[in-house]
């Protein structure tokens, strides 16, 4: 009965590092205009660039956004807004377990 809990104990605990092993990276920021206020609803995407796929998603009312998860690669990232013309940051390489603060600003347009 003991050999049965220890080997319990230990597939429990070897689980838990299995679990944290992240594969993906993780990418937010915040998107300002001109004057450094925070724009609201804009759009940002992740278009990763060897195979197309496009991530987007919306700023909240901090103008804060944060990407689901993104599989190491190369990415394009876009800001836009109505009234504001598009930003661009382009060639940002993503590796395994990458934490990105990625700031965008948005100029008038």
């Amino acid at each position: 009965m003991k050999n049965v809990l220890v080997g319990t104990f230990f597939l429990a605990c070897l689980g838990g590092f299995a679990y944290a092993q992240q594969t993906d990276a993780s990418v937010s920021g915040t998107v300002t205009d001109p004057t450094g206020a925070h724009v609201v609803g804009a759009v940002v995407t992740a278009a990763n660039v060897a195979t197309g796929v496009k991530t987007p998603v919306n700023t909240n009312e901090s103008g804060v956004y944060t990407m689901p998860p993104l599989p190491p690669g190369k990415y394009n990232f876009t800001a836009e807004h109505p009234g504001f013309r598009k930003s661009v940051i382009s060639d940002v390489d993503l590796q395994v377990a990458t934490v990105l603060k990625l700031d965008m600003g948005l100029e008038l347009g």
